[in-house]
């Protein structure tokens, strides 16, 4: 299922993201999302936690794809 996520600001951190849109409750389970490398930003796998993430990102976990606007 395809989100659009709007954010304040210039970037937002992956784990953050990935709490915004309720992928996750916690930094730990986003964490371990992460691990799992089940975590991909533009089709390609992310490792790190704390990721800039910007408006124009497309994240995708699992079934569901994030993309990344920016709040006006």
């Amino acid at each position: 299922m395809q989100h659009t996520i709007a954010i304040q600001g210039e970037f937002i951190e992956l784990f953050r993201l990935l709490k915004l849109a309720r992928l996750v409750e916690t930094g730990g389970q986003a964490k371990e999302l992460i691990r799992m490398e089940t975590v991909r930003l533009g089709g390609a796998v992310v490792h790190e936690l704390r990721k800039k993430i910007r408006p124009g990102d497309i994240v995708s976990c699992g079934e569901d794809t994030l993309v990344v606007t920016l709040k006006v």
